[in-house]
């Protein structure tokens, strides 16, 4: 089926807004210089892992305003005739709840004020991008205490996901039916070459 070109684009991550900026900061300092993606890639993870809290704030800002653009478009999304719908993944109601970033946080503690700036049925999107104008002006210090109650809440987050993951089956997949195959004489045995899956 063709890709229907008036759906919204998929929301990015924090991460994915991470590897844009390395790959402009890249390209400005070896311009012409093709990049080696698999490495790249492994860069990128492993930078992303020893980044603060504090440091990933930029990005997770980028992220929660693309994610209420993606929400808002995707209410008035409406897909072609008899194009079936993706089933989501059904949410686990005791598994633990993710833990707020500290941008999360200072955006559900200044939600109202960021609103009362703004003209009346100003759209989700308008708040979003207040509330990042009013993070920029916020004191290193005051960041810092979003900062840490993020970090401890990530922290509670972790362990009661060790403790989830311990006592949660997992759900094995439902197995297919192998198809008969017809053998004949000139059947020659063949090597089963399948593809890695990766994650970008």
């Amino acid at each position: 089926m063709p890709k229907d070109r008036n759906k919204p684009r998929g929301r990015t991550t924090a991460y994915g807004y991470f590897v844009v900026d390395e790959k402009e900061k890249h390209a400005k300092a070896n311009p012409g210089v093709k990049i080696n993606f698999g490495e790249f890639s492994k860069l990128c993870g492993q930078k992303w892992q020893t980044k603060s809290e504090e440091d990933r704030i930029e990005f997770e800002k980028k992220a929660s305003e693309d994610k209420i653009r993606y929400e808002e478009e995707m209410a008035s999304y409406e897909p072609p005739a008899g194009t079936k719908k993706t089933k989501k993944r059904k949410k686990d109601p005791n598994a633990p709840k993710r833990p707020a970033t500290a941008f999360f946080l200072f955006s559900t503690a200044n939600r109202e004020k960021a609103k009362a700036q703004l003209e009346e049925g100003a759209k989700v999107g308008d708040v979003a991008k207040k509330l990042g104008e009013m993070w920029k002006l916020v004191s290193a210090e005051e960041k810092e205490n979003f900062a840490k109650i993020a970090k401890e809440s990530k922290a509670k987050y972790d362990k009661a996901m060790e403790e989830y993951r311990a006592n949660t089956p997992k759900e094995s997949p439902p197995k297919r039916k192998k198809k008969k195959k017809v053998s004949s004489e000139e059947d020659e045995p063949s090597d089963d070459i399948s593809d890695e899956d990766h994650d970008y």
